[in-house]
């Protein structure tokens, strides 16, 4: 059982990072968009 939690609290922590390292590469990927729209206007 407390392998299980273990296990939890460990994707649980991994979830957390991984959304926030997307969240970050859509930002990045939104501010390289923008500049290629200014680039071509």
């Amino acid at each position: 059982m407390k392998l299980w939690s273990f296990f939890k609290f460990v994707s649980k922590k991994l979830d957390t990072a991984a959304r926030k390292r997307i969240i970050h590469i859509n930002k990045a990927a939104r501010k390289k968009s923008n500049l290629s729209i200014l680039l071509l206007q």
